[in-house]
């Protein structure tokens, strides 16, 4: 295989991707590959590889494992980050790559990465929070939008398959309310990541309104994922809550996926 990597000076100057193999199940997207360190997004999200929840509390060291730590601040300069040489281990693989969200500044550079994968030959699953823009391709009609592109903003490759979290829907306030906003953000043909917090939009009925407001917005698909939950994560879902959300997650049957 002839490595188109020569010139591309973001593949050639950044840390390696340094990505770990894991056995390919249906309930984690079928992900065999995901990077073994990452500057994730600092908010709450859902860690599709791993089936658990990251973050919850970003004052909290533990929230983030080794495997998805964030690069020392000497390691890239914000923009160039994530991008990363293709490592031996993924060329010529037809096994799917995971790569989890990043902090809105560097949009950009999770686009460049999934961009160089692909054209490379990697299939790349690519995580965002909902509602988090990533560059998408100018009409073809329109040459002041093309132009108005930033050199780092270029289109995601047909290849790149795109999960939006809805993580965020289920920890909201007003759940029903985060979920329309959700919804008139998500662009249409999505496929959404849906974690089944318990007490959060998990009685039936809820879920079957969940996934009838998703269909109307033109979802196409709706991933489910039961995460694995920490005692201390148990506790910060249950905090302010009422008495029957701290039942759910602490003594009622994991959900159903």
């Amino acid at each position: 295989m002839s490595d188109s990597r020569a010139g591309d000076a973001s593949w050639a100057s950044a840390p390696p991707l340094r990505p770990t193999h894991q056995l390919p199940e249906i309930v984690h997207g079928w992900i065999a590959w995901a990077p073994r360190r990452w500057r994730a997004s600092a908010g709450p999200w859902t860690d599709l590889a791993a089936g658990c929840l990251r973050a919850l509390d970003a004052l909290d060291p533990p929230a983030l494992p080794p495997a998805l730590q964030p690069a020392p601040p000497d390691a890239d300069d914000g923009d160039s980050a994530p991008s990363a040489p293709l490592p031996d281990a993924l060329l010529g693989c037809d096994d799917l790559l995971y790569l989890p969200p990043v902090a809105p500044e560097i949009v950009p550079a999770h686009a460049r990465l999934a961009n160089g994968l692909a054209a490379a030959g990697v299939p790349v699953l690519l995580q965002q929070p909902v509602g988090q823009r990533l560059p998408s391709a100018p009409p073809s009609s329109s040459a002041s939008r093309a132009d108005a592109l930033p050199p780092s903003a270029a289109p995601l490759a047909a290849a790149v398959t795109v999960v939006h979290d809805l993580l965020p829907v289920r920890l909201a306030d007003y759940p029903g309310a985060a979920l329309d906003a959700a919804c008139a953000a998500l662009p249409r043909g999505a496929w959404v990541l849906w974690p089944l917090v318990p007490g959060r939009l998990d009685a039936p009925a809820e879920q079957a309104a969940a996934c009838a407001r998703l269909a109307r917005a033109g979802v196409v698909g709706v991933h489910p994922l039961a995460p694995t939950l920490r005692p201390i994560d148990r506790r910060r879902l249950a905090e302010g809550r009422e008495e029957a959300v701290f039942h759910r997650l602490f003594h009622a049957a994991p959900p159903d996926e």
